[in-house]
């Protein structure tokens, strides 16, 4: 390899770190608003999540915002003779 092709390697290097943002460590909330997960449609924006809520049904699924924060609430319960299923999922 010679010194141009280093060169041209390690610019390259840097330009996507920087692209890239910084370590997942040091990120905040704010470092991903361009993240695809909001749209924005002018001067609206919306936030797009998901949770992989697929074990419940839709009535044992709660969605409620609390002091600004967004509550993902699921709750699932069988019981029979033999056997008893309980599952929980919360996200906050």
């Amino acid at each position: 390899m010679d010194l141009h092709t280093t060169s041209q390697s390690s610019n390259t290097s840097s330009d996507l770190a920087h692209r890239a943002g910084p370590p997942a460590e040091l990120r905040t909330w704010y470092d991903d608003l361009n993240s695809p997960l909001i749209q924005s449609d002018g001067s609206d924006k919306s936030l797009k999540l998901r949770f992989d809520v697929s074990q419940y049904a839709p009535e044992e699924i709660v969605v409620k915002t609390v002091d600004n924060k967004l509550l993902v609430h699921a709750k699932h319960e069988e019981k029979t003779e033999s056997k008893s299923v309980y599952r929980e999922y919360n996200r906050e």
